[in-house]
């Protein structure tokens, strides 16, 4: 994750989404290793059931553990690969998000206001989302550690921006 700097431009903060993020995944996994031993228990006793059941188990075992596999990868796999990819960087003229190989820039001049909306029991300096407005729309970064300290950050770097009257009738002539 290399960035490449302008001449004035200074890395401020540096940072991954805080771990609050994987409670999700964490949860889920709980969930499955539960209805695996759930569904296990069930296809264990198929045998005393007799018939064409104790034939047809390992195929309801081996059908369960692919579904389960599935599960895990969307709910589990999945979203921790991304939380290990993403990282944030908050520079003096720009706010970067990276996911893996995707990159988004988006320049402190366009930010009209910011937001920090603290995650639920995140208390007053925990991890959020922090919103980043602009003409455009808005961007949101998600999982940021001490989210209100992030957008006191942005604000200040955005205050520090130089000002430029823009070209026009009313600019200097």
């Amino acid at each position: 994750m290399r960035i490449e700097l302008s001449q004035n431009e200074a890395v401020v903060v540096r940072s991954r989404p805080h771990p609050r993020g994987l409670l999700g995944p964490a949860w889920a996994l709980i969930a499955l290793t539960g209805v695996a031993g759930l569904g296990q228990g069930i296809v264990s006793r198929f045998p005393e059931l007799g018939g064409g059941w104790e034939q047809a188990a390992p195929f309801v075992s081996g059908g369960l553990w692919v579904l389960l596999g599935l599960a895990c990868f969307a709910w589990v796999l999945r979203p921790l690969w991304r939380w290990l990819r993403r990282r944030y960087v908050i520079t003096t003229q720009r706010v970067i998000s990276f996911e893996g190989r995707r990159r988004r820039d988006l320049p402190l001049g366009m930010i009209t206001g910011v937001d920090p909306r603290p995650g639920v029991g995140a208390g007053r300096d925990g991890a959020g989302t922090l919103v980043l407005f602009t003409a455009r729309g808005q961007a949101s970064l998600k999982h940021v550690p001490s989210v209100r300290q992030a957008a006191d950050v942005v604000r200040r770097c955005h205050a520090a921006l130089p000002w430029e009257q823009p070209p026009g009738p009313y600019g200097p002539a």
